[in-house]
């Protein structure tokens, strides 16, 4: 234990000194200090670095902020008298708008594929199925013209589709099928099956290869084109040999309907 009598100083009631053990620290010197206007700045300078900065929400930020507290807020008034549900109300708003905001992206998904479809080879210039032409010529070797013309120029689906087009056209020169805008190919095929089935059969199998080039997600390519050229030819030569039978029951079927 130290005593008074190591201090010399402390027992004749000097003041103690800079390095007397008792007072290890030099006084504060006010001229040594920084100006405070330069401590002010240095401390400004600090907060205006990037990693201080707090950057400001977007406006699209804040729009979805304010939505989906407006969510929660009529979501809160709607459960606030159901007593022990009440506490429900943000977790269940939060599951909702995470299950519209899925169905907002699943829509705009399938806008922009629809999109997509529409800009493939063979979907422009058509609607309904049926191609946007000025000529709307009843002469199947016309439709067969443009299909080959279309099939050139790598457009296979619309040459399908103007293809699909000829073989109705002269199945109908045959008396065999009464064409019609509002009418699909099924309309047709029922129509076949029972005015001349083997014609039918061969026409069902021009649609099963039909159907998927114009309008399937795989793109067709030159050889598929060939292959539904060659069943629409099988149709027509189906039709030329029932093409008596089938006129008079195709003639009979239309008085009816008439």
């Amino acid at each position: 234990m130290t005593s008074r009598a190591a201090n010399p100083s402390a027992q004749a009631g000097e003041p103690q000194t800079p390095g007397d053990p008792l007072h290890p620290l030099d006084p504060l010197d006010s001229a040594s200090l920084p100006d405070p206007a330069w401590i002010e700045g240095a401390l400004e300078r600090i907060w205006e670095r990037p990693e201080f900065v707090r950057a400001e929400p977007s406006l699209l930020a804040r729009a979805v902020g304010w939505v989906q507290e407006a969510f929660l807020d009529l979501l809160r008034r709607v459960f606030s008298g159901l007593g022990p549900l009440e506490g429900w109300a943000v977790p269940v708003g939060r599951v909702l708008l995470v299950v519209f905001l899925a169905a907002g992206v699943l829509a705009l998904g399938l806008l922009v594929y629809r999109w997509l479809r529409s800009l493939e080879p063979g979907r422009r210039g058509t609607a309904g199925g049926w191609p946007r032409e000025a000529a709307r010529s009843s002469d199947p070797a016309w439709w067969e013209e443009k299909a080959r013309a279309e099939m050139a120029a790598g457009r296979f689906r619309t040459a399908a589709v103007h293809l699909y087009r000829a073989l109705v056209l002269r199945l109908a020169a045959r008396g065999l099928l009464r064409v019609g805008e509002g009418r699909t190919p099924g309309d047709y095929l029922a129509e076949l099956q029972r005015v001349s089935p083997d014609t039918g059969r061969a026409f069902g199998r021009f649609l099963g290869q039909f159907h998927p080039m114009a309008y399937g997600p795989a793109m067709p390519d030159a050889s598929a084109f060939r292959h539904l050229e060659a069943l629409a030819a099988g149709a027509a030569g189906a039709a030329g040999a029932g093409a008596g039978a089938g006129a008079a029951e195709t003639a009979a079927t239309h008085e009816e309907a008439g």
